[in-house]
């Protein structure tokens, strides 16, 4: 039984030490690199859904158009806000 102790206690230590080091790293990331890694699980689980079920990548696509929409808009109205203060003041 104390062999037992032994190497659960001797595992449970160096759990720890690879948890501790993997905490530590994660601390050292930059933001640029954190958000990298956001967009790359976001990505690979768009994947794995799009593979899943006809349901739910047609909800997907939906969700993917209506973002670009989105972004191309605000892409847009930023652009002309730029332009109309240019106009007003320049």
């Amino acid at each position: 039984m104390s062999k037992v102790f032994k190497i659960a206690t001797l595992l449970l230590f160096i759990l720890t030490l690879f948890m501790a080091d993997a905490s530590a790293q994660k601390r050292k990331q930059s933001v640029r690199d954190s958000l990298r890694r956001a967009i790359l699980l976001r990505d690979s689980m768009m994947r794995t859904f799009k593979k899943s079920d006809t349901s739910i990548n047609n909800l997907l696509q939906k969700v993917e158009y209506y973002t670009s929409s989105f972004n191309q808009i605000k892409t847009s109205l930023l652009y002309i806000i730029i332009l109309s203060s240019q106009y007003n003041y320049g």
